[in-house]
């Protein structure tokens, strides 16, 4: 996962390891959660800082 552009992330509940992946430039992220709560979860949860 380290050198890829296009990450999808299968389960990715509230989205932290996108917003971790989405510090290296030029990738492509998608994430699909089955729970109806997660991405409620990664609306409110703040963007990461550098």
């Amino acid at each position: 996962m380290a050198g890829s552009r296009r990450v999808l992330d299968l389960g990715c509940g509230d989205g932290l390891r996108l917003d971790l992946l989405a510090r290296t430039e030029g990738r492509r992220l998608a994430g699909v959660d089955l729970s109806g709560e997660s991405p409620a979860l990664a609306r409110r949860r703040p963007a990461p800082t550098e």
